[in-house]
């Protein structure tokens, strides 16, 4: 299959008879396949998909990975109803995602791509985090990135205004995206490019004031957001499928303004968690 930043192919180990993934880099010194590379070697997780060895690592590099063969959008079609997951199935799956995603920043890396596409499912249902080839260190206040590779759906609204800076949070608003998306049965936010899905996510949350947006980051103009003032609606209206614990945790998920938007160690605290097991 074709990844972001390379191909990808079904290969076998010839030592071990063990089924792996191969993800060959397109060109010599691909930037993102050695930052996959290097992100990959130091991290040991559950969720998140693990670096089994790496072919030809100083000219073009091969990383094989385990193999996993499915992902959540393939998981999603096959066992939801007309997408959507049962409660008890998006509540294992989102404990994963927030699970790998609090790791890798406890480890200072934020994904910056999440996507039902880049969250594979193994045989036993284990989701793991994949595809790091938009990730980056996270920086300290005011550290400027180049533009962020999130897939347009997913994508958090501080960049979707233009911001010069952000941090780990983004991902949080994907994980967000992603849940509703496993509740409902399709992506919360389809807009066609930046001023349309901003636009689609105003329409429900409303049209943040310029005083917000200046909170928020003192480089977005007021400009960037649309002159229709929408008043937004209740998320109930929202994600109509959402039983209360998960219409909260969305709530606080989907905040407009990073700054207020819940970390992925804190949403595993969520009373929506309580039963869940660690996988």
């Amino acid at each position: 299959g074709q990844g972001t930043f390379g191909t990808v192919y079904k290969g076998r180990c010839r030592r071990t008879g063990q089924t792996v993934a191969l993800k060959v880099s397109r060109r010599q010194g691909d930037t993102s396949v050695l930052r996959e590379m290097n992100i990959l070697q130091r991290f040991l997780h559950d969720n998140v998909v693990r670096l089994c060895d790496i072919i030809d690592p100083e000219n073009k590099p091969t990383l094989v990975l385990e193999f996993c063969a499915s992902d959540l959008r393939k998981y999603m079609r096959q066992y939801g109803k007309q997408g959507a997951l049962d409660q008890d199935a998006a509540l294992a799956v989102m404990h994963q995602l927030l699970g790998g995603t609090a790791f890798c920043h406890r480890n200072g890396i934020m994904h910056r791509d999440l996507k039902p596409e880049n969250l594979l499912v193994d045989s036993e249902g284990t989701v793991k985090l994949a595809d790091f080839g938009s990730a980056r260190k996270i920086g300290g206040p005011g550290t400027m990135y180049t533009p962020v590779g999130t897939t347009l759906w997913y994508r958090a609204p501080e960049i979707l205004l233009g911001a010069q800076t952000h941090n780990e949070l983004v991902d949080e608003w994907s994980c967000g995206c992603i849940f509703a998306e496993m509740i409902q049965g399709h992506a919360l936010f389809r807009g066609q490019d930046d001023e349309d899905q901003m636009i689609c996510i105003m329409r429900d949350f409303g049209t943040p004031m310029p005083e917000q947006l200046q909170e928020m980051r003192p480089e977005i103009r007021e400009q960037s957001v649309s002159s229709t003032a929408y008043r937004g609606r209740p998320l109930g209206q929202i994600v109509p499928k959402a039983k209360p614990q998960s219409s909260e945790l969305l709530r606080y998920l989907l905040k407009f303004n990073p700054a207020k938007r819940v970390t992925a160690d804190n949403a595993l605290r969520h009373p929506y968690f309580t039963p869940a097991r660690a996988p």
